[in-house]
């Protein structure tokens, strides 16, 4: 019924409905409002909620809904963003912004003043979008101010630190990847320190066999269960096979001391 008391009203552009003790606008009332409204004054209410993404409005420039109970601010529809430029969200109860909120916003002028903000990196997205937008907010610098935390209120929101809301999660990984190429590098240098003669040695050993095997007349194996399984012995006599089909060389002499 209240609804429908706007049933006809289609020239109708400017509504007041200022100091009338409401609380709450349910959902099918918008969609009775005239769709050429310009200017909705809705402020000295009880509203503590507003369903911004039901209004229907394509022309709608001035909102006002100062001295009401909203505590949170969430998605405004997208049709009226393109053509609001004047705000007015004072004296409301609000303590956090949607990022929702914030998105493609056309109006010019936003008042914010005389509401609790609540100063944690939760609002973090709201202070960089003041920061960087050219939305224009009266008394920024003096009455839009934090309530929580007690060590913040009073303090004005464009003040906030935002160098303290390093985001944890990526912190963590930073750290986790610094310290393990610490640990890496550590571990690296240590095994070179200890074994770095070992495995010079190792390194001409090797140098050494290839080129007695490559340059020698004869290759002699002496053959034995254990040492026809090692690696030593495989790569030995690939080696000298390889002379035998690159050359046409037989360097290869067998003595078996075993079966094998």
């Amino acid at each position: 019924a209240f609804g429908k008391l706007f049933t006809n009203l289609s020239n109708l552009t400017i509504l007041d409905i200022s100091f009338n003790g409401i609380a709450k606008i349910p959902d099918d009332v918008y969609e009775y409002l005239p769709r050429n409204l310009t200017t909705l004054r809705i402020s000295h209410n009880c509203l503590s909620d507003f369903s911004w993404d039901k209004l229907p409005f394509h022309q709608l420039q001035i909102l006002d809904l100062s001295y009401n109970s909203l505590s949170t601010l969430t998605t405004i529809n997208s049709n009226i963003t393109q053509t609001l430029i004047f705000l007015d969200l004072s004296h409301n109860h609000i303590f956090h912004v949607d990022n929702g909120f914030l998105q493609r916003p056309a109006f010019l002028t936003l008042f914010l003043q005389g509401n609790p903000f609540e100063c944690t990196c939760d609002l973090l997205d709201f202070v960089l979008w003041i920061e960087q937008s050219d939305v224009k907010i009266p008394r920024l610098t003096t009455q839009v101010t934090c309530n929580t935390p007690v060590n913040l209120r009073g303090q004005v929101l464009i003040r906030f630190s935002i160098h303290q809301c390093v985001n944890a999660g990526q912190a963590f990984q930073i750290y986790a990847l610094t310290t393990s190429i610490i640990i890496l590098f550590m571990v690296v240098s240590t095994v070179a320190h200890l074994f770095y003669w070992d495995a010079s040695y190792v390194l001409h050993y090797m140098k050494a066999k290839l080129k007695g095997i490559q340059y020698s007349r004869k290759t002699l194996f002496v053959l034995t269960k254990g040492y026809v399984k090692t690696g030593a012995f495989k790569l030995a006599m690939y080696l000298a096979h390889q002379r035998l089909l690159d050359e046409n060389v037989d360097v290869i002499v067998l003595l078996m001391l075993e079966p094998v």
